[in-house]
């Protein structure tokens, strides 16, 4: 779980200005005394955590999962000079998170020894954005090949924070950058459009399933 800025109008400006005060080690010092009467075995981290909690009445629990997918190999990574492979992105209703390791059945399981990018999100507001500012019609998230495809979180907010979806803890290390494949999956146009905005890659730090919000018909046998 994490803070995040929300809101509309003038009150996204001061929140996050406060939250920008938050961060300053002196006040983060007193939040630490302020709260952690209240929860004497939390963590300096999670007693500055209680108090955003407390104050914002928002945590990443609240966040919707839209999609998940998982592919077998890849298409596009490590393909530089020559073609892109044709392994399908498959939406699925859950995906098994394993620490350490990645998503069971996903290309980046065990790809290497504390790889960064166990786990990939997407933001589906950027992707809406992409499809109007593109003009591109009936297409599916699933073409930027991402494992999480969320709503209501500002994904750059999570590089270098810990943070817990649907009881899974992860760590954001940094964006997903968009490559010139883009614009051969998506439309011309499409890497430039991402640059900043091309999701987060995150280390699993726990074992869990997360579930999507999306109604996946089960393959008939």
């Amino acid at each position: 779980m994490t803070r995040r800025a929300h809101g509309r109008g003038n009150g996204f400006v001061g929140k996050t200005n406060l939250e920008r005060l938050l961060d300053c080690e002196l006040i983060v010092s007193m939040l630490e005394h302020a709260v952690l009467p209240a929860a004497e075995n939390a963590s300096r981290a999670d007693a500055v955590l209680l108090f955003h909690l407390s104050l914002f009445g928002d945590t990443l629990a609240a966040v919707e999962i839209c999609h998940l997918y998982i592919s077998s190999g890849h298409n596009f990574f490590g393909h530089h000079g020559r073609e892109p492979d044709d392994y399908a992105a498959v939406e699925v209703p859950l995906i098994e998170c394993v620490a350490v390791h990645g998503i069971h059945g996903d290309r980046f399981f065990d790809y290497q020894n504390d790889y960064k990018g166990q786990i990939s999100f997407f933001s589906l507001e950027v992707f809406d954005e992409l499809c109007r500012a593109l003009r591109l019609q009936s297409v599916s998230p699933v073409l930027v090949r991402r494992n999480v495809v969320t709503r209501g979180v500002d994904l750059n907010k999570l590089i270098g924070q810990e943070f817990e979806i649907q009881g899974v803890r992860f760590y954001g290390t940094g964006e997903c950058r968009p490559c010139y494949w883009m614009d051969r999956a998506i439309a011309p146009g499409a890497e430039e459009f991402l640059k900043g905005r091309g999701g987060l890659r995150a280390k699993i730090l726990g074992d869990g399933q997360l579930r999507s919000t999306a109604r996946v018909l089960e393959p008939v046998e």
